[in-house]
């Protein structure tokens, strides 16, 4: 039996994996539905997520395992994370480096094994996500991409919740701090459920319509959600910095931005939302509309401003953006084909400390605060913010900036 190298990086991959803060924690539902997946597209009734600490390997989600660790002397994902691409083992006893490997000769009899890595942002791969089975196998083309698109979701997870973790620690210092400070960090966990909801729609349309889906269009999607995963977490250290701004541990940072540039950038991220209930994006931008401000800023007022538009549209409705410049202002209007706002609620989202929550279209749940973060944003910037909606034939959020 052979036994795994020890990656000359070590003691960094060692101290990334526990800067996670992610080692002996509980069971969690959406590492859970992982392995399930894997299981499920890989046809194996063994799945796991599998993170290589100094003497174990220690599962943060498994199905059809018992253990919850095993030493590291005897793990596969050992061999797994010294490699630059997918470990695969279709039949352990004819590979000479695991042929006798207690987990092969004796439970779980692992027979065939695949081990995508977990390769964490600053490039230490902290595990495997792992597809095994009691006999051997080999794994087609698409199942190997969909392990790969889900191990990349792994991390994604993991980078979000260290940096949830770090924006916990933030509020516990700023606990004192007045209620503007207060409603930052309500804004921080509204404004993530977007992107995280637009990974989730497109990995169900990976899930669901595997079989049909070409190498082509499964490496497209996987690349949305690269996309998608890495915006998130972008708008995440975002909205952190800017949350030490409005503490006074950092200052504003004022910019030309292109108001052409950020739409598409948020059309992208918002893509997975807007695809899995059917709603269209149409886009009419002036690639010379810019504005000077905070590009942070200016991001979350439109992600939210966006974002309410997607929540309130029925499926197969229209959501148009378009920005012009007018004489001296610049001037942007997002207008949607959803179910409107009678007066009394255009007047009270546009008061002082205004807000509205209602169900969207699709069930979706909300906070109320997405247009008053919005409102406040734009405000902040030097720019004015109205609406424009009828009941039941839509609604049209005009901002401008002068």
């Amino acid at each position: 039996m052979e036994i795994g190298n020890i990656p000359k990086n070590e003691v960094e991959r060692i101290q990334t994996l526990h800067d996670y803060k992610i080692l002996d924690t509980d069971f969690e539902k959406q590492y859970d539905e992982i392995v399930n997946l894997v299981s499920y597209i890989c046809d194996t009734p063994i799945a796991v997520i599998s993170l290589v600490d100094t003497s174990r390997q220690w599962f943060k989600a498994k199905v059809g395992l018992e253990s919850r660790e095993t030493n590291r002397d005897i793990a596969f994902c050992a061999h797994a994370i010294n490699l630059p691409d997918t470990l695969i083992v279709n039949d352990a006893l004819k590979d000479e480096r695991f042929y006798d490997n207690p987990l092969v000769t004796q439970d779980p009899n692992i027979r065939f094994y695949a081990g995508a890595q977990l390769k964490a942002k600053s490039g230490h791969v902290l595990g495997a996500l792992c597809a095994i089975d009691k006999k051997p196998r080999e794994l087609n083309q698409k199942q190997l991409d969909a392990l790969k698109v889900l191990s990349n979701q792994v991390i994604t997870m993991l980078e979000l919740r260290k940096s949830n973790i770090e924006l916990e620690k933030q509020a516990h210092l700023l606990n004192n701090k007045n209620e503007t400070n207060k409603k930052l960090f309500r804004i921080i966990s509204h404004d993530l459920r977007s992107p995280f909801h637009s990974i989730l729609g497109l990995s169900e349309i990976l899930c669901e319509d595997l079989n049909e889906l070409s190498n082509t269009e499964i490496k497209a999607l996987a690349q949305n959600i690269e996309e998608t995963a890495r915006d998130s977490f972008e708008l995440v250290e975002n909205l952190l910095n800017w949350s030490m701004h409005k503490s006074e541990l950092k200052e504003t940072n004022f910019q030309d931005i292109s108001l052409s540039m950020l739409f598409q950038k948020l059309v992208s991220v918002l893509g997975g939302v807007t695809t899995k209930k059917g709603i269209r994006i149409v886009t009419n931008l002036d690639d010379n509309s810019h504005i000077f401000a905070d590009y942070n800023i200016i991001y979350s007022a439109f992600q939210n401003i966006i974002t309410n538009a997607i929540k309130f549209t029925p499926k197969d409705g229209t959501i148009t953006i378009s920005c012009i410049n007018i004489d001296n202002s610049t001037i942007v209007k997002i207008e949607d084909t959803g179910i409107g706002l009678n007066q009394q609620d255009i007047d009270e989202l546009l008061s002082e400390n205004g807000k509205c929550s209602t169900g969207g279209t699709s069930g979706e749940k909300g906070t109320g605060l997405g247009f008053s973060i919005a409102k406040d944003f734009i405000l902040s910037s030097g720019g004015k913010i109205n609406i424009d909606s009828e009941k039941f034939k839509g609604t049209s959020v005009i901002v401008s900036f002068t």
